[in-house]
């Protein structure tokens, strides 16, 4: 009898997988291999650059121009006590009324006339026996500030306000009706100035100023001259004497320019 039971045949094994290599992993795996041939940057160096550095001279320059002032600017003040806020407060008030109506008929016009402050504060006085301060009135003070168009008149004014009732003068500051003017001769003469000493270098080095890179300046704002005045008076003397001597505006400028190894003329620096 035949035997039925099935023989057992060997089966054959599978064929290993072969990965494939596509072509976009081949250029990732190039650029990969690029990146760690190429030099790594030191932290804040700056890439290599094939343009040359331009050789370069800077100088500063000073300039410094004086002029007359023709203006004058200063204040009046009314200082008033009372036993009370009310009646310090309306003897201040007629006081300073008198004042600007003198000001006013010396020639002075209403738009150069502005009040600069108005206080009423209590007038304090130590008290040795409470040792405590207890109030023994109040003081009012009122002051205008006054510009005067025509310098000579200044001492003049002052000599009116005190007639008319002011107690107190000071903050007189001198300036000129030509700033802006003056102030741009300030800057041209620092131009010319930075520009002579840039030249004198150019040629110390061998070579010759080039053409103008860069040029700054600083504040050249001519600030009023103070004549550190203030007085307190109860009446008017002789006439006030006034000296407002000179003001001065000084510029200052940074400037650079190109340097060329080339002996050359001088440039005319103004």
């Amino acid at each position: 009898m035949r035997d039925s039971s099935s023989i057992a045949r060997p089966r054959s094994s599978p064929r290993a997988a072969i990965p494939s290599v596509s072509a976009r992993s081949i250029l990732m795996a190039a650029a990969f291999g690029a990146a760690l041939l190429m030099p790594a940057l030191l932290p804040g160096q700056a890439p290599m650059s094939s343009t040359p550095v331009q050789p370069a001279i800077s100088a500063m320059g000073h300039g410094s121009v004086s002029v007359a002032p023709d203006r004058a600017q200063l204040v009046f003040a009314v200082e008033t006590r009372g036993a009370t806020a009310s009646v310090a407060s309306r003897e201040n008030a007629t006081l300073q009324q008198r004042v600007i109506a003198a000001l006013r008929a010396a020639g002075i016009a209403e738009r150069d006339i502005t009040t600069a402050g108005y206080s009423v504060n209590p007038d304090y006085q130590f008290n040795p026996q409470t040792q405590e301060p207890r109030i023994v009135g109040y003081v009012a003070r009122n002051a205008v500030q006054v510009l005067v168009r025509d310098i000579a008149k200044v001492g003049t004014l002052i000599d009116t306000a005190i007639e008319a009732g002011a107690n107190s003068v000071g903050s007189l500051d001198f300036m000129s009706s030509r700033a802006e003017e003056v102030r741009r001769e300030a800057l041209q003469l620092a131009v010319q100035r930075a520009c002579e000493d840039a030249q004198v270098m150019a040629r110390a080095a061998g070579g010759s100023l080039g053409q103008l890179i860069e040029l700054s300046a600083s504040n050249t704002r001519m600030p009023p001259r103070p004549s550190g005045a203030m007085m307190r008076m109860d009446a008017a003397e002789a006439s006030t004497p006034i000296q407002q001597g000179e003001l001065a505006v000084e510029a200052m400028v940074s400037a650079r320019w190109a340097f060329s190894p080339t002996p050359a003329p001088a440039r005319e620096c103004r």
